[in-house]
């Protein structure tokens, strides 16, 4: 079983109301996006963009407002909008400074998502 403090502590950031954008840093290859995928239980939806694939990464540079960029996602993945607890994971968003600077206006304008990248 993958059980670690980390687990504990994505607990601890989804409950707080003033939840900004969680940044994992750490070395390759040592559990981060399992760690998620495990996490991700928590939800009733779940999606994964990894910005390593283009597909993911113009998402983000297409130069969408965040309301238009989330719709985006969403039809992307075949999913609809709809009530109930979503994560979303951004892996690899180092592929993408446009990607970064949108974290700021998932904060700020749609902080109903529970956002890792």
């Amino acid at each position: 079983m993958f059980n670690r403090k980390i687990l504990s502590d994505l607990d601890v950031w989804s409950i707080k109301n003033d939840r900004k954008p969680l940044v994992l840093r750490g070395a390759r290859q040592v559990g981060k996006t399992t760690a998620i995928n495990l996490f991700s239980r928590n939800f009733d939806r779940y999606i994964n963009l990894n910005l390593d694939k283009e597909e993911d990464r113009s998402l983000f540079e297409m130069g969408y407002n965040i309301d238009d960029l989330i719709s985006a996602i969403f039809l992307n993945k075949g999913l609809r909008k709809n009530s109930g607890k979503c994560l979303i994971f951004i892996d690899e968003i180092q592929n993408s400074p446009k990607a970064i600077s949108q974290l700021r206006y998932f904060y700020e304008n749609a902080n109903e998502f529970y956002l890792n990248p």
